[in-house]
């Protein structure tokens, strides 16, 4: 196959020129669904370049090492000096470097070449070696929106970003005729005349001019677009010029920023949950600060999925009775930080919340250890373990090292967790509109785990069930679409919740046995439907025994009973003893109690901390 003979997507192969016109841009992202040709596009641009050129693909397996470079170890042992070793962003240099489903790899590799890229340079100081080397290149990423999602730090230093739809009938028609036509040897000459005229368009870019007037009608579109720092215009005006370049025209029109303007705010575009008031506070006028015709495109797919949710599936349980209320979420605000106990479990995953041991060839060196054969082989501990033998062995000119003198590195990485939110809301929830202020702590909740690459999913119950609105998903911005509209009403069938999240439990645990689970139960502990004949607090301790034994699960209790009226019941602290989890209320979660806490403690007082298993912001029993 080739570039030019790609059947349709005719936004993404203009990206891809633009991009490769002007590296400056800082790369393209290529997003959509499973089988929509992100891949194969984006391997098909390398025929674009010119010969010789570097097209350099980064592996998902990929090791600090291999990216930055390091020490040449088999030179190092022949010349006894240390040899630097050039990793694949300085290989890439003048190239392209190919990162294919960018959402599975690591962040914090991901940080390093989006650094190396806009620096245009990469620095190590490793091993003994230190060294810098030149790494300007083109990012060429593709991202799969319902696997995972990437930073609006990594997004906004991509400059072009475009969503692929799957081809529909008439396309898929017109390439399987085309298959069948050239089953074997397609057609190259369009591709080299269409790598010919990028030659030539580059050599004219630098002579094209950005008139004053085009300049303000750019600034004016991504004003109206809302979006965050000062990438999206700098991207705009290269994207402009780029394009203007290759239509042949010498200086650039507002149809030409029209033209690439969804191609650079697509990926960057936020939409506020309640859009922010003018600066001076007065009503915007039409004409005021942006031109009417730039209309801002969609929404990132990886941040706002395009499809709206099935037919009766957010979590309504019979939505509609005249008890039912949809009361608006609270304003968010920063969690305290929650941590928890590390295990030895050694797994292959990626995240930002808790440390673990890593099974590959990724992560950070911490330890040497000889219980681990592989491939992965500590030089510095092996020569220091081979070291005292060698008047024995009767080195000459080089180490001599045996099969016991062999160490192997130990790595860490941090990972993410699934979270599992069950959320009550029955009708007690909806008294004083506490329930406003629960959504808007889970919102608060749901953005940690953003930040963290948590995985989430959402259990809801009420009325006489419980129901699993959302599954496990990497989509936050899901999650909290789905909890703005969940009602309220009924009464409180709480063990029907944690049922619900015991068996969700067991599913993900017979697919990822080494998963790491936090269950998050937000209830005012107020049951008062059961399953059974057996009395409610009965079946909840036997739910509470069956998830407080299960392996790799940790619980966070959020108590939302309103604390300041005297008439208290504290059922959530109990339900909490009974999971052994650390039982926090909405005013707990915020960091500022967190604060308060460490100002009490210097100050010699002895504050309490929720008692329970493992860590909610603050070490259990302290």
């Amino acid at each position: 196959m080739t570039f030019t003979g790609f059947v349709s997507q005719g936004q993404a192969k203009l990206a891809l020129i633009l991009a490769l016109l002007d590296p400056g841009l800082g790369g393209v992202v290529l997003m959509g669904e499973k089988g929509s040709g992100k891949s194969t596009l984006a391997r098909l641009s390398q025929h674009l370049l010119p010969p010789h050129t570097p097209f350099i693909e980064v592996p998902l397996n990929l090791t600090l090492e291999a990216l930055l470079g390091s020490l040449d170890f088999a030179a190092a042992l022949k010349t006894g000096r240390p040899v630097a070793e050039p990793g694949l962003l300085s290989r890439a240099h003048g190239g392209v470097l190919l990162v294919d489903d960018i959402h599975l790899m690591p962040p914090e590799l991901l940080s390093l070449i989006v650094s190396a890229q806009e620096q245009g340079r990469v620095m190590v100081a490793r091993e003994g070696i230190q060294c810098q080397h030149s790494a300007r290149f083109c990012v060429v990423a593709t991202l799969t929106p319902e696997e995972g999602s990437l930073s609006p730090h990594v997004l906004d230093r991509l400059g072009l970003g475009v969503h692929m739809d799957r081809l529909g009938l008439r396309e898929r028609l017109h390439l399987l005729r085309r298959h069948l036509l050239t089953p074997e040897r397609p057609d190259p000459r369009g591709d080299r005349l269409l790598a010919a005229r990028l030659l030539r368009v580059r050599e004219a870019l630098p002579r094209v001019t950005l008139p004053e007037t085009t300049r303000d009608y750019l600034l004016a579109a991504c004003l109206a677009a809302r979006v965050s720092g000062h990438r999206a215009e700098l991207a705009l005006e290269r994207a402009a010029r780029a394009y203007a370049a290759w239509r042949g025209a010498s200086f650039v029109l507002p149809a030409h920023v029209d033209r690439v303007l969804p191609l650079v705010l697509t990926h960057r575009q936020r939409l506020p949950a309640v859009p922010p008031p003018p600066e001076d506070g007065t009503r915007e006028r039409p004409g005021d600060s942006a031109p009417s015709k730039p209309r801002p495109p969609q929404p990132a797919g990886n941040l706002e999925p395009t499809h709206s949710p099935p037919e009766g599936n957010p979590g309504a349980l019979g939505a509609g009775a005249p008890e039912d209320r949809i009361l608006p979420a609270g304003e968010p605000f920063a969690v305290r930080r929650l941590a928890w106990r590390r295990d030895r479990l050694e797994r292959r995953t990626a995240g930002r919340r808790t440390v673990t041991r890593h099974a590959g060839t990724g992560g950070h060196y911490v330890r040497s250890t000889p219980k681990k054969p592989g491939q992965d082989v500590a030089l510095d501990a092996t020569l220091r373990a081979a070291a005292p033998w060698q008047v024995l062995r009767g080195r000459r000119d080089r180490v001599i090292i045996r099969d016991s003198d062999l160490r192997y590195k130990e790595r860490e990485r941090r990972m993410g967790h699934l979270v599992l939110f069950v959320v009550d809301c029955s009708g007690s929830m909806g008294a004083r509109k506490r329930i406003t202020a629960t959504k808007g702590a889970i919102l608060s909740l749901l953005r940690d785990c953003y930040q963290k690459r948590d995985q989430v999913a959402l259990i809801v119950f009420r009325r006489t069930q419980a129901e699993v609105v959302l599954p496990p998903t990497a989509s936050v911005e899901l999650a909290s679409r789905r909890l703005r509209d969940l009602p309220v009403g009924g009464r409180t069938p709480l063990a029907a919740g944690l049922l619900a999240a015991y068996r969700l439990c067991l599913q993900v645990r017979r697919r990822e046995p080494t998963r790491r689970l936090l269950l998050v139960l937000v209830s005012d502990g107020r049951a008062n439907q059961g399953l059974s004949g057996l009395p409610v607090w009965e079946e909840l301790r036997r739910l509470a025994a069956l998830i407080r034994e299960m392996p790799l699960v940790d619980v966070l209790v959020v108590d939302t009973e309103d604390k300041s009226q005297p008439l208290r019941t504290d059922l959530a602290r109990e339900l909490a003893a009974a999971l052994d989890a650390p039982c926090l209320t909405l005013e707990d979660l915020r960091a500022e109690q967190l604060t308060a806490w460490v100002q009490a403690r210097l100050a010699g007082g002895r504050p309490t901390a929720p008692a329970g298993r493992g860590q909610a912001g603050l070490p259990a029993g302290q």
